[in-house]
């Protein structure tokens, strides 16, 4: 989904705070497993020859679309862009990467393996994308979100049953409060945002309650 944002009365929010420029375009992707994760890539490739990808401002995203949104914000310093705001190297940097992860399964080793795990399935996919797509790369890893799109990678917080969101400027919900500049691995965000229980069971997150900032601007 695609669609025009204008922002630009709501820069305390801190959603938008750092955005180089309010009146852009955002972009949602959606869940689905490997078919969302294919089909956004399909659809990242064609904003590309269109030039649309300098044009974003916001990326969200959850599930499936959370590991085409992760190897693309990894990999958005990498690009070149020519002089039609393409990137030549679109296909090396983000379509083979995703082609090799769809080569792999993924879902049912990691229940098995879930069983035997502490941590459970969602550890296990988090282990996973750390190997094969992330590596030891955190959330500070994505791009300079004044210059940037932002990466907005959602999850469900089972505590709170809100929306939680991770990005690199903050990760939290609007009623535990939000964490500013969160080092935590990218691939435990992508694998927070793809947990699908009973199989896929919930990454588990070990955090303080003197980390956040509760904030009335928070937002859901």
């Amino acid at each position: 989904m695609l669609f025009h944002m204008d922002l630009s009365e709501h820069r305390d929010d801190p959603l938008i705070a750092n955005a180089s420029n309010p009146k852009k375009l955002a972009l949602c992707l959606s869940g689905g497993g490997y078919r969302a994760m294919l089909y956004h890539v399909g659809a990242l490739w064609r904003l590309n020859e269109w030039g649309f990808l300098l044009k974003l401002g916001l990326i969200s995203s959850v599930s499936g679309g959370s590991i085409t949104a992760g190897v693309l914000g990894l990999n958005w310093g990498n690009l070149v862009f020519d002089g039609n705001s393409c990137a030549v190297n679109f296909e090396e940097k983000v379509v083979a990467p995703i082609l090799m992860t769809a080569d792999r399964t993924i879902d049912i080793p990691c229940t098995l393996l879930g069983i035997f795990d502490a941590g459970g399935a969602g550890h296990r996919v988090a282990t996973y994308h750390e190997k094969h797509l992330f590596g030891s790369a955190t959330l500070q890893d994505l791009p300079d979100e004044s210059t940037s799109p932002r990466f907005i990678f959602n999850a469900s917080n089972l505590q709170t049953a809100v929306n939680w969101r991770f990005c690199r400027a903050f990760m939290g919900d609007y009623r535990v409060g939000l964490i500013h500049n969160p080092s935590v691995k990218l691939s435990v965000a992508v694998a927070a945002s793809g947990a699908f229980p009973p199989f896929l069971s919930p990454l588990r997150l070990k955090l303080s309650s003197n980390q956040y900032v509760k904030d009335d601007k928070t937002v859901v």
